[in-house]
C-alpha cells in the first residue's frame, strides 16, 4: 500500500494512481479490474486503506496512538532505538522496543508495521521511515527537512574530504 500507492500515508488513492499501480504490477485484470474495485469498494473520490484492508487501518490507528504517548515520531524513535545514535532498527530491535516500551500487539502485527515503515525493503527503518506516522504535519515537514539537510551536510562533508584526499596525493 504504501510504497506503490501512498508514499506520503493519506491512507486514501485516487482512481488514476489505483489504475496506474494495478498495471505496473500486472493486477489482474488490468486498469478495467482496478477501476473496478475502486468503484465496489471506494467512494467516488478513490479507495481508502480502511475500505481496502479494514483490519490493517485499525492496526495502524493502535500504533499511531501509540506513538503520539510519546509526543512525536522523533521522541518514539529516540526512545526505541537503544544505541543512542539514532542508527536504523532491524525488526528484532524494532519487536524488543515495542514490548519493551508496552505496545500491545502480535510479532505479526508488530512486523506488518515495521514493513509498513520499511518502505524501501532494507529490512531496517530509521526515523525517516516513521516520519508518516507524525500527527503534526508542520513537525513532520520539519523533520523532512532537518534529515535532508543532515543528508546534504553528510555528503558536502564527504566531498570536501574526497578533495583533500585528492589535493594530498597530488
Amino acid at each position: 500500500w504504501r510504497t506503490e500507492l501512498d508514499p506520503d500515508f493519506t491512507q486514501r488513492v485516487s482512481h488514476k494512481d489505483l489504475r496506474r499501480v494495478a498495471l505496473a504490477l500486472g493486477f489482474e485484470g488490468g486498469e478495467v479490474a482496478a477501476e473496478a474495485l475502486a468503484l465496489h469498494i471506494g467512494s467516488c473520490d478513490g479507495l481508502s486503506l480502511v475500505e481496502l484492508a479494514p483490519e490493517a487501518a485499525v492496526l495502524v490507528c493502535r500504533f499511531r496512538r501509540f506513538v503520539a504517548l510519546f509526543g512525536s515520531a522523533r521522541a518514539f524513535f529516540d526512545a526505541i532505538d537503544c544505541s543512542g545514535k539514532s542508527g536504523p532498527l532491524t525488526l528484532p530491535d524494532f519487536t524488543a522496543a515495542c514490548r519493551r516500551h508496552s505496545f500491545e500487539a502480535t510479532d505479526e502485527e508488530i512486523a506488518d508495521v515495521f514493513s509498513l515503515c520499511d518502505i524501501d525493503s532494507k529490512d531496517q527503518i530509521s526515523l525517516e521511515h516513521i516520519l508518516f506516522l507524525e500527527p503534526n504535519h508542520r513537525v513532520r515537514e520539519q523533520e523532512k527537512l532537518r534529515i535532508e539537510q543532515l543528508k546534504m551536510g553528510r555528503k558536502d562533508t564527504r566531498q570536501a574530504f574526497m578533495a583533500e584526499v585528492y589535493v594530498e596525493e597530488q
